[in-house]
């Protein structure tokens, strides 16, 4: 399931960083959590991915996942999402990528260290 468009939009880009925002009616939130929705880990990780497509130029299929810190829970009301990938670096047909995800104000959502191969 692609979640650019569903779960979130690009508000603005350059290079290696993105602004996004979340869609707060999105059918993921009424499920995770009713009453009190949070964006899940797994979703975070998909949005990276798809960013990620988006830095390369080329669709990739995720291979690994060698970190995940989520370091504070990311809502669907904040107002903007910064992803920066801090390192995208590729050997041969693999991709490997570091990504702080944050809000405006530098609080730290998560930081995770992917492996993903070109489609």
């Amino acid at each position: 399931m692609v979640l650019k468009d569903n779960l979130y939009r690009i508000v603005e880009q350059k290079k290696q960083s993105f602004i996004i925002v979340l869609n707060s009616s999105c059918p993921i939130y009424e499920a995770h959590f009713p009453n009190m929705p949070i964006t899940p880990g797994v979703c975070i990780i998909q949005i990276v991915e798809e960013l990620l497509e988006v830095v390369i130029g080329n669709s990739l299929n995720l291979c690994s996942i060698k970190n995940a810190k989520f370091l504070s829970v990311m809502k669907p009301e904040s107002q903007k999402v910064v992803v920066v990938f801090s390192s995208v670096k590729e050997e041969g047909n693999i991709i490997k990528s570091q990504v702080i995800i944050t809000d405006l104000n530098n609080n730290v959502y998560a930081k995770i260290s992917l492996q993903s191969i070109i489609a």
